[in-house]
């Protein structure tokens, strides 16, 4: 009985053993199999990883080229129309020195077959804007001529940003083509503008407006320091008429454009 026991549990132990080698063998496998899954995925991960990082790299090294290239071409266009517009300012430069000469010369004419102390021209321009972008009217005395005959001094530097909103006689004379008569009668039109005239010694005053296609100008103006020299109405309406056309047509741009095919 005692031998039957001990044999049982020698099998017993024997049977643990046995088990205890078959799980210990299961779990190396485990291992070796999850080793080789992990290093097979991490091998597949890095690849997957380096294709995707060298499309991403190729995708804004693509996307920087055209953006550089449309950018250069963007470059270009702005460098052409730049230098378009130079060229353009220039040939309107010219133009203005080619016409200068020419309206000094019928100022200078206008002044002694008139018998007047002083010819000149004003010219508007548009100088800024209000908040709204609505712009503010300007005019320059540009060109003026004075018989150096009398004692006569120029003046145009006291005529020069006159806010066209500070007066109302450029556009009595827009709406009537011009003005012509004594400064006194110039009050009743435009107090402010009269003593300016008073101040540089004027008597008497004529104005026609300088238009061309429709587009005001500015205006040709004449002024009498002596009261014996005045013309007659009648011969200063004639005068300031005929020349007033001549100017317009040498201060409109588009004009002188087409009269010079060099431009």
């Amino acid at each position: 009985m005692e031998n039957n026991s001990f044999t049982g549990v020698n099998q017993t132990i024997n049977v643990k053993a046995e088990s205890t080698d078959k799980l210990n063998g299961l779990i190396g496998q485990a291992r070796g199999f999850l080793h080789d899954v992990a290093t097979a995925g991490f091998l597949k991960i890095l690849k997957v990883f380096l294709a995707l990082l060298f499309a991403i790299i190729l995708f804004f090294i693509c996307y920087i080229g055209y953006n550089v290239a449309k950018d250069a071409q963007n470059v270009t266009k702005l460098l052409n129309k730049i230098e378009q517009s130079e060229k353009e300012e220039l040939a309107n430069q010219l133009i203005r020195d080619k016409v200068t000469p020419q309206i000094q010369n019928e100022l200078k004419s206008l002044l002694y077959s008139l018998d007047c102390d002083r010819t000149c021209i004003f010219e508007l321009h548009n100088g800024k804007e209000n908040t709204t972008m609505l712009p503010f009217r300007y005019a320059d005395m540009t060109y003026e001529e004075i018989n150096h005959e009398r004692s006569v001094s120029y003046v145009s530097q006291h005529f020069q940003n006159l806010g066209l909103s500070h007066y109302q006689i450029p556009f009595y004379i827009v709406e009537h083509g011009m003005f012509v008569g004594p400064t006194e009668d110039i009050r009743d039109i435009d107090d402010r503008f009269a003593k300016y005239v008073m101040d540089t010694g004027g008597t008497y005053f004529g104005s026609v407006v300088l238009k061309n296609n429709g587009v005001v100008i500015g205006f040709l103006a004449i002024f009498y320091d002596n009261k014996n020299t005045i013309k007659s109405n009648a011969e200063i309406i004639e005068k300031i008429s005929n020349y007033g056309n001549k100017l317009s047509v040498l201060l409109d741009l588009g004009a002188q454009k087409g009269n010079n095919d060099e431009f």
